[in-house]
């Protein structure tokens, strides 16, 4: 098992690819784990989808761009973020509408049979609204 400072290094190491840093800001590394592969998985993909525009990003867009015309300040944009009735908000139209595209393109991968998400309200909307015509659920 690789130790977290195998796994995570805030510097570039000389001679390793630069590694996509994460959320935490941390530069995740691209040494691969040694794992037994099991033979059934050998050609598996992983697909990561990130959910829709949730209410919250909406709202998040209207502050920003408030802030850019000097409308509204930092402050405001703290209070949008510890917004509860935000914390677990669903999708907004316009993420309704990009699910709706989503699921064409959803429908046509046929060789989906697992599926994947956040208990969060805008992750199983979102989830969901892909899925839920799939031929495979």
């Amino acid at each position: 098992m690789l130790s977290a400072e195998q796994l995570y290094s805030p510097v570039q190491k000389p001679g390793r690819p630069m590694a996509k840093l994460d959320d935490t800001n941390l530069a995740i590394s691209a040494k691969p784990a040694r794992l037994p592969l099991d033979p059934t998985l050998a050609n598996a993909r992983v697909l990561l989808v990130r959910h829709a525009r949730s209410e919250f990003n909406s709202a998040e867009a209207h502050v920003r761009e408030r802030m850019g015309e000097g409308d509204a300040t930092e402050a405001d944009l703290i209070k949008l973020q510890i917004n509860p009735d935000l914390l677990d908000c669903p999708l907004d139209s316009m993420g309704v509408a990009q699910t709706e595209k989503g699921a064409l393109q959803a429908g046509s991968l046929p060789h989906v049979h697992t599926v994947l998400t956040s208990p969060l309200r805008r992750c199983l909307e979102t989830t969901w609204r892909l899925f839920k015509d799939h031929p495979n659920f």
